[in-house]
C-alpha cells in the first residue's frame, strides 16, 4: 500500500522538474491536489492501520467480557433442557401458587388458629395481611407495627420514634 501511493505521488510529480509555462498552470494544480488526495489516503490508512491494531488488542477482553454476559444464560438453558433447576418448584406447583389470591397465600386455611387470630403465633395482623412481629423483628426496641415495612417505639409513630 505504502509503495503504491509512492507510485501515486511520483506520477504526479513527473514532468514537475521543467519551469512551469503559462498554460501550465491547470496542470500544476491538478498535481498539487493529487499529491494532497496521496497524502490524505496515507493518512487515512495509517489510521485505520492503528485502529485494526488497538482492535486486535482488546479482541480478547472483549470476548471475554462477551462468555461472561452469555454464560449465565446458557447454562440456564442446559439446566431447562435437563429438566429444570434443583430444588426449583414444579410446574404443577407454579400454577397452583399462580391462582391463588394474596389472601390464600398469606392466610392459609390449613393452619389451625386456636387464638382466632388469622396469622401464625410469631406474626401480627397489619391491614389485613400477616407479617412478622415488630417485637421479634427488633429484639423489642421497636414493637408497634406502623405500615407493612415499618416499625416504631411507641405511639404515635412518627419519623422520630
Amino acid at each position: 500500500l505504502a509503495a503504491g501511493m509512492g507510485a501515486l505521488a511520483l506520477v504526479g510529480l513527473r514532468g514537475a522538474a521543467h519551469a512551469p509555462q503559462r498554460g501550465d498552470t491547470a496542470a500544476a494544480e491538478e498535481k498539487v491536489g493529487i499529491l494532497a488526495l496521496a497524502d490524505s489516503l496515507a493518512t487515512g490508512m495509517g489510521a485505520s492501520a492503528k485502529v485494526v491494531q488497538e482492535v486486535r488488542a482488546v479482541y480478547p477482553d472483549v470476548m471475554d467480557a462477551w462468555g461472561n454476559l452469555t454464560r449465565p444464560a446458557a447454562e440456564f438453558k442446559r439446566m431447562m433442557a435437563n429438566g429444570g433447576v434443583p430444588g426449583a418448584l414444579t410446574a404443577a406447583q407454579v400454577a397452583m401458587l399462580s391462582n391463588m389470591t394474596a389472601q390464600e397465600l398469606l392466610h392459609p386455611k390449613n393452619v389451625s388458629r386456636h387464638d382466632g387470630n388469622v396469622c401464625a403465633d410469631d406474626e401480627e395482623s397489619h391491614q389485613g395481611m400477616c407479617y412478622e412481629k415488630c417485637a421479634l423483628l427488633t429484639n423489642n426496641v421497636y414493637p408497634i407495627r406502623s405500615t407493612a415495612w415499618s416499625c416504631c417505639q411507641s405511639e404515635p409513630c412518627s419519623f422520630f420514634n
